[in-house]
């Protein structure tokens, strides 16, 4: 499901918040074309995000970007609660302009992972006081404008917050020999063929580019190629109305369920859903949480 900026600001409002008290009412697995922050508290969650699992802890504020597709899941030790403050791309734009460029940025915009932070109890007390309070004087529209500055004040201050822990979101030692073949193995003509493309494309040993597939990109040579199908798989699903079974031979699968488990697997819903999901172009009203963005398919 795709989230559109449309269906979410107001004219007059550069922002949106909202405030989830449990897991439960927060949306499903989506992205967006707009930014978020979001703001855990009272408690651990899982963060499904950009095909991996990742367990945030209380106080943990973490940047999302378009591109970013996630969802939370409750964890069994107990509840947690969410601060979300979302805003448009022109104004994630204007606050490039000025921050100015340069790497920081660009790690911020370009890290495979969303940029998060751990703050301190005191710290998440004060963020959530203030983002609390910027959203009751954004209820007046005759301090929209003033709304607005304060906003883009404090997610500055926000964004900020990230740049001393970007390193670790970008591997700069990759090899320029690695770089090149997962350039080749991106394209159809190399990843429907699989392994034996691979290694013709490359002069390493096979034990040797399987080691450093491992160490770079943390996955087996068929999981790294298996990740370039099943994107062309999911791009296939939204953009045209192939059978499924159509998709996953054109997207080098020959067998029909391995397709649906690694799919579901990675993005957390079988074939027929994600194809439902993303190719809505209404975001349905949420039936029990007005203020919500949407609500979007269960993950089971």
């Amino acid at each position: 499901m795709r989230v559109y900026a449309k269906n979410v600001f107001q004219d007059e409002h550069e922002f949106h918040y909202m405030a989830y008290r449990s897991i439960k009412d927060t949306t499903g697995l989506h992205d967006h074309d707009f930014y978020e922050v979001f703001l855990t508290y009272g408690g651990e969650v899982y963060h499904l995000v950009n095909s991996q699992k990742i367990i945030l802890p209380s106080n943990t504020l973490v940047f999302i970007r378009p591109h970013d597709y996630h969802a939370y899941e409750r964890m069994e030790q107990g509840d947690c609660q969410i601060m979300n403050v979302a805003f448009p791309a022109q104004t994630m734009a204007a606050l490039q302009v000025y921050l100015g460029s340069g790497q920081p940025i660009e790690q911020l915009l370009d890290a495979p992972l969303p940029p998060c932070t751990t703050l301190t109890l005191s710290e998440t007390h004060q963020w959530l006081d203030r983002f609390q309070q910027l959203a009751w004087s954004s209820f007046t529209n005759e301090r929209s404008i003033e709304a607005n500055i304060l906003f883009k004040m404090m997610i500055t201050e926000v964004l900020q917050k990230f740049v001393p822990h970007l390193d670790a979101g970008k591997d700069e030692n990759v090899p320029a020999w690695l770089v090149h073949l997962k350039n080749q193995m991106s394209k159809k003509e190399h990843f429907t063929v699989g392994l034996a493309a691979m290694y013709q494309l490359s002069e390493m040993s096979a034990e040797h580019i399987s080691r450093s597939i491992k160490k770079h990109f943390g996955c087996t040579p068929t999981d790294w190629i298996n990740h370039f199908r099943l994107r062309h798989g999911a791009n296939l699903l939204v953009s045209t109305d192939m059978e499924i079974i159509e998709v996953a031979m054109e997207s080098g699968f020959e067998n029909l369920s391995h397709f649906y488990h690694l799919f579901k697997k990675k993005f957390y819903l079988s074939p027929a859903r994600y194809r439902k999901a993303n190719k809505r172009d209404v975001i349905p009203a949420a039936s029990n949480n007005p203020h919500a963005y949407s609500h979007f398919p269960d993950m089971n």
